[in-house]
């Protein structure tokens, strides 16, 4: 008798196939469920750290806390220097900038940063929200951003409020949960 996937004459094994084609379907089929499982569960696992996060204040803490250590900091610098690693940035990079609202957020950045250099902004030493001065990153930058608080509109694009990196999570902080609201 011949195979009905691969109609080669073989002896056949279950439901009219050969054992090749039994084990190739009973893998894919396997394959399929795994998948499915894997994204169910990580879906389930953001949603309930999602809760425990709004529930439980003291547990995001110590989330944000373990994240801050040098070994985890360490770690994490060590991962994005792999190659998988810059290749899913890349791709990720790649998706992200067809965005019609990341598209918004470039132009506008980019019109600050154009703008500094002309010399048509500058940035000041302190952060207008805190008023203090914090300095220089490591890595020479300044610590103080320029946040598009009127939104990404091209009429909004100069119009920003100089604020330290600090206050900056503080105030992403505070827009994401009004979101959520």
């Amino acid at each position: 008798m011949s195979c009905k996937d691969c109609e080669k004459s073989r002896e056949l094994h279950k439901h009219g196939r050969c054992l090749e084609c039994h084990r190739a379907k009973n893998a894919a089929r396997m394959r399929a469920f795994r998948d499915r499982w894997r994204e169910e569960t990580r879906r389930e696992d953001r949603e309930r750290k999602k809760k425990q996060r709004a529930a439980n204040t003291d547990y995001a803490e110590r989330q944000r806390a373990s994240k801050r250590t040098p070994g985890a900091k360490k770690k994490r610098r060590a991962r994005r220097k792999t190659k998988k690693h810059q290749e899913k940035a890349r791709r990720y990079q790649a998706v992200y900038r067809l965005r019609k609202h990341a598209q918004y957020r470039e132009r506008a950045r980019r019109a600050v940063q154009n703008a500094l250099r002309r010399g048509e902004l500058i940035r000041p030493d302190e952060c207008e929200r805190c008023e203090t001065n914090p300095g220089k990153g490591s890595d020479g930058r300044s610590l103080i951003r320029a946040d598009h608080y009127k939104g990404y509109a091209k009429a909004n694009h100069l119009v920003v409020w100089w604020i330290c990196v600090t206050c900056d999570r503080e105030l992403e902080r505070e827009r994401a949960s009004a979101r959520k609201r």
